[in-house]
């Protein structure tokens, strides 16, 4: 399963080009908590890949839906990786590379994570 919680921060930051960090860091210590990893595991996966994703906002808005989704599975990629090695020091735990399938699935279903989102900014304004 993708990361739902980190595909939704990225199309956030690509969408409005708001500094969502904080947000980042907020649902990443839920994440931490709902999981039972370390307290700021996720926390710091979701933080780097929002800060990149912001670095590079308008450019990869110019790219065609494919490429953001090239984008957007790096991120995930960069965010698991960032998580193995993080668990692996930090737990002793061995690296699990089924988990690193889940990018390659949030690449995929992103076109459809883009449009969904999309559709609600649009049609449900909030305030």
């Amino acid at each position: 399963m993708p990361d739902w919680v980190l595909l939704a921060l990225l199309y956030w930051s690509l969408a409005l080009s708001m500094p969502a960090l904080y947000w980042a860091v907020g649902f990443g210590l839920m994440m931490d908590a709902v999981t039972g990893t370390p307290f700021g595991v996720h926390a710091l996966a979701y933080l780097v890949a929002v800060q990149l994703c912001l670095m590079l906002t308008l450019r990869v808005r110019q790219y065609r839906r494919w490429q953001q989704s090239l984008f957007v599975g790096l991120m995930l990629l960069l965010s698991e990786l960032l998580q193995l090695t993080l668990m692996t020091l930090l737990t002793e735990n061995l690296w699990n590379w089924l988990l690193l399938s889940s990018s390659i699935i949030g690449a995929l279903v992103w076109p459809g994570v883009y449009r969904l989102l999309r559709h609600l900014r649009r049609n449900h304004p909030a305030g």
